[in-house]
């Protein structure tokens, strides 16, 4: 196992918030180790699988 870390400590390394984090794990996208009822702790390499685009409408291509 590598090295672990908190919701907060993985929403600040993708630029979410800890509630978006959450919602990773609940659909499944990531997997965390439960230490208790409200502790969960995440593998950094769980982080890779998840990728994220900019917010926002995409650009439209101007050179059509």
């Amino acid at each position: 196992m590598g090295m672990e870390i908190t919701v907060h400590q993985a929403a600040d390394k993708l630029g979410v918030t800890p509630m978006r984090v959450r919602q990773l794990i609940t659909a499944g996208r990531i997997k965390a180790r439960y230490l208790t009822s409200r502790m969960m702790l995440i593998d950094v390499r769980e982080l890779a699988k998840v990728k994220y685009r900019p917010t926002g409408r995409p650009r439209k291509n101007k050179g059509r």
